[in-house]
C-alpha cells in the first residue's frame, strides 16, 4: 500500500475535521522527528528518549514503522476519548496536541545537534551574532 493511501485512510477514519487536523499535525511532526533523528544518528548523534531509543537505533525501517504505530495508536486513543461519556471527552485533543508539540521540540533539538556535529561540536545559530570579546 502506498503512503498516500495510508494517509488518506488515516485521515478519513478520524470522524471529524479537528480530529483529522490533529492526526495530520501529529503525523507530520512525528515523521519529521524520525527523519531528523535518523539524520542526527547518521552523523554521530544520539537518541536521548529512552522509550524510542531501541526503535530509532536499529535501522530506518523499524524507526518509521514504530513512528507510524505510535501515530495510529494515539489517533485511536484520541478517538476513544472523543466518543467517551465521561470527563475525558473534554480533553480528547490533548494527547495528540501534546505529542505534536513534543515532536516540534525534538525536531529543533535534532537539527541543533546535527549542526553542532557538523561544525565540530560548537553550536551555531545563524540568526544570532557571535558575541564580541569584551575590552
Amino acid at each position: 500500500m502506498n503512503t498516500l493511501t495510508c494517509v488518506l485512510t488515516l485521515i478519513l477514519s478520524c470522524g471529524s475535521k479537528p480530529a483529522a487536523a490533529l492526526t495530520l499535525a501529529h503525523a507530520g511532526t512525528a515523521l519529521a522527528d524520525t527523519w531528523s533523528t535518523q539524520r542526527a544518528l547518521d552523523r554521530g548523534g544520539r537518541e536521548l528518549n529512552p522509550l524510542t531509543r531501541p526503535f530509532q537505533t536499529h535501522g530506518q525501517p523499524l524507526a518509521y514503522a514504530s513512528t507510524a504505530a505510535g501515530v495510529v495508536g494515539t489517533a485511536w486513543l484520541a478517538d476513544r476519548m472523543r466518543r467517551s461519556k465521561n470527563w475525558t471527552r473534554k480533553i480528547w485533543w490533548l494527547p495528540q496536541a501534546a505529542l505534536a508539540g513534543v515532536g516540534g521540540w525534538a525536531i529543533h533539538g535534532n537539527l541543533r545537534e546535527t549542526s553542532a556535529i557538523k561544525l565540530g561540536g560548537q553550536l551555531h545559530n545563524p540568526l544570532v551574532r557571535p558575541s564580541e570579546p569584551q575590552r
